[in-house]
């Protein structure tokens, strides 16, 4: 065998290398399986994190392989970010997988790698080496993408299914002519009501002889060439149709969304096309959406905001999909003008179905309920999926629990007989909270309210005007200083604790959250009591945000803030500030502040009184050398002093005499320096001489 080559980045065998290998180990047992897989969305990682920060995964990924593979296996990265293992011991293959989808969780990443594996299982029965990679990739290819379905084992229909890039680019233009391509509907449902509020239109391929050709297949290679354009609009024409013969027979209608590709957007035509299709069905833009992913962010944030607004102007809602499953979802949502986020439910899939999942699920709720964005959580397979996201304030829901893609005749009949209603973005799941799973430290409730940022509490203002605290976390309790537990203060009667004029002031502020739907800021002074503590009067500044409405009660949101020390600490600087001024008032001292840099100078209150200065004196001290205030014979003098200060001398005393009248003063400079030691400003005093015994001794 020759030598073994490696890979620079990943240090893995080269894959020159790693088919000497395998070759050489297949010829004495056939005791092996191969492994391929790759990154999904790669791509994305790169543009997004960087190609450094994208080097070092393949790196780890690497290193890992190294350290998972035996004397008798081998692994090697095959291209960009794709791998491949020969492995030995076919009865250990699940818990391999298992191993390499829990390693790589531990990577210091901020998001999970996902990754699907194709495996292919060697038989007595020979194969080339090239051929068994090629059919591992055929079964990766099947479940790309997929977050349920984390690995396949090849079978050898999947060969007899397979459909080359070259057929695929070869027949999609008959496809397209003898509508081939036909779209499928899954409806959308809000879970409180069971109703209908709307459906995605998803493309199907049934080809007359190869049957149904699946979307991971042909999508990613009509993205490849360009094709998927003709693909999405031809898709968005057939919901215009759709759509027009619902309203043309009287059927209830709900919105349809279709998806649209980053290629799509890049057309300098792209909103014009839409219409142009539009306006031939003679429908209105409400009963029709356009579905983006991050992708489309990615590749042009300036030409995204620029086709929203069109969008936007066109009358169509535009829907952010599988929001979560990105790397930059956050900023997305920030930079671009979304109507409706389509939400990923990867977090609840039975791998990830943990506290941390349903923490990240209740965050991005609670953003988009505040940003006043509805959301739709796509993939949702099981009632207590549903159920717990009802709980969260998420109950527009998408998947098998009520409805897989139906074709159009099925979905038309479906339409016949169900009631509908609108997406929104307001809540109605009060009812649905329970305070006293509050106090349950195992509770998801509990955990995922603990993470949130700052001291912070939830709170009902009920149609008396009573308020009543539900929960708080620690930081909450942190921030009283009063060391009481959270039973003492939800059990406690929270208006007790403001005098009436306090009181008022909270009340007000709880309306005006509730009229403005948006964050509500207060300061009141509030009576804490605790058994160790006793009792003290602090100033609390507190953001109230309404989260949801019910017939008899507005639930609330809010972040806490004790600014006791900050309020006494002003109130007593102001009360210095004021003996200062008397004190001042009442002596012929005058202060004035010198900014070095820009040569500026702010009198104090006397010096502007006195002697009719203005509040900021540029190109300091020339305009006060021409108005007189320094006499001509000391201009020179005085000039001097002021570069004594520039170039940082720390103290400097003179005596000049000052306005047309010659009265004596002392001049004094006190210089401040930056961390650099560079000066920064000058502090000037002028003080009158009283007497002339005082000048002599200055000037002597």
């Amino acid at each position: 065998m020759a030598d073994i080559t490696y890979d620079s980045l990943t240090g893995l065998p080269s894959i020159t290398s790693f088919y000497d290998q395998a070759n050489k180990l297949l010829s004495g047992s056939r005791d092996y399986y191969l492994v391929y897989f790759d990154i999904t969305r790669f791509k994305y990682i790169n543009d997004i994190l960087g190609t450094q920060a994208a080097d070092q995964i393949l790196s780890q990924i690497g290193e890992l392989l190294l350290e998972l593979c035996g004397d008798s296996d081998c692994a090697a990265r095959v291209s960009s970010d794709k791998f491949v293992i020969l492995k030995s011991d076919k009865t250990g293959r699940d818990l391999f997988i298992i191993k390499l989808i829990s390693r790589m969780r531990y990577f210091d990443l901020p998001f999970e790698l996902m990754c699907n594996y194709g495996i292919y299982m060697f038989t007595d029965e020979p194969v080339e080496l090239a051929i068994a990679v090629e059919n591992a990739a055929l079964a990766q290819a099947r479940i790309k993408g997929s977050y349920t379905d984390r690995s396949l084992v090849y079978e050898e229909s999947f060969r007899q299914e397979y459909v080359s890039e070259g057929e695929i680019i070869g027949m999609f233009e008959e496809a397209i002519k003898e509508h081939q391509f036909q779209l499928y509907f899954q409806a959308q449902y809000d879970h409180s009501t069971g109703l209908i509020v709307g459906a995605e239109g998803l493309v199907r391929w049934i080809h007359p002889s190869k049957g149904v050709v699946s979307p991971a297949v042909f999508i990613p290679i009509l993205e490849k060439t360009g094709l998927i354009t003709v693909l999405d609009l031809y898709v968005f024409e057939q919901a215009c149709d759709t759509v027009k013969y619902c309203i043309d027979n009287k059927i209830h209608l709900v919105p349809v969304s279709t998806n649209f590709s980053r290629h799509d957007l890049r057309l300098p035509d792209f909103v014009e096309k839409l219409e142009e299709i539009r306006k031939r069905y003679t429908v209105d833009s409400k009963y029709l959406r356009v579905e983006v992913t991050e992708s489309v962010v990615a590749d042009s944030l300036e030409n995204t905001n620029r086709i929203v607004d069109q969008l936007h102007d066109c009358g169509y809602l535009v829907e952010m999909d599988d929001f979560g499953s990105g790397y930059s979802s956050l900023n997305v949502l920030k930079d671009v003008n979304f109507d409706v986020i389509k939400l990923d439910m990867r977090f609840m899939t039975n791998e990830a179905k943990n506290r941390r999942g349903g923490m990240i699920l209740t965050a991005i709720v609670n953003m988009a309920q505040w940003l006043n964005i509805p959301v739709i959580a796509e993939g949702v397979e099981t009632i207590e999926q549903a159920d717990f996201l009802l709980s969260i304030g998420s109950e527009y829901i998408q998947g098998y629990l009520y409805a897989k893609p139906i074709p159009r005749i099925d979905f038309i009949q479906l339409l016949k007989g169900s009631s509908i209603c609108n997406v929104t973005a307001n809540m109605s799941f009060l009812e649905k909270i329970d305070t006293c799973d509050f106090w349950d430290p195992n509770s998801q409730d509990t955990l995922i309210f603990s993470n949130f940022v700052g001291p912070a509490a939830i709170f009902y203002y009920r149609n008396d005007g009573e308020i009543v605290v539900s929960r708080v976390n620690e930081k909450y309790i942190e921030e009283l200083y009063m060391n009481n537990s959270q039973k003492d203060i939800v059990s406690s009667r929270f208006l007790d604790s403001l005098d009436e004029k306090n009181r008022q002031i909270y009340h007000e502020t709880v309306m005006k959250a509730i009229e403005s739907q948006k964050e509500e800021t207060c300061e009141t002074w509030r009576v804490l009591k605790s058994e160790c503590c006793g009792e003290t009067v602090a100033c609390i500044r507190t953001n109230i945000r309404m989260i949801a409405r019910g017939s008899d009660k507005v639930l609330f949101y809010a972040m806490i803030r004790n600014i006791t020390a900050e309020k006494r600490e002003i109130a007593t600087y102001k009360e210095y500030e004021r003996n200062f001024k008397y004190v001042v008032e009442h002596a012929n001292v005058y202060f004035w502040e010198y900014t070095i840099a820009t040569k500026e100078m702010r009198p104090c209150f006397r010096c502007m009184r006195d002697l009719g200065l203005p509040p900021l004196i540029k190109n300091y001290p020339e305009p006060l050398i021409e108005s007189g205030l320094f006499p001509a014979d000391y201009a020179d003098f005085y000039r001097d002093l002021m570069r004594r200060v520039d170039s940082g001398e720390e103290q400097i005393e003179a005596v000049i005499p000052l306005t047309a009248n010659r009265i004596p003063f002392r001049i004094c400079y006190t210089t401040e320096f930056d961390s650099v030691g560079n000066p920064k400003k000058a502090y000037g005093s002028a003080t009158l001489i009283r007497n002339e015994e005082e000048q002599k001794e200055h000037n002597d």
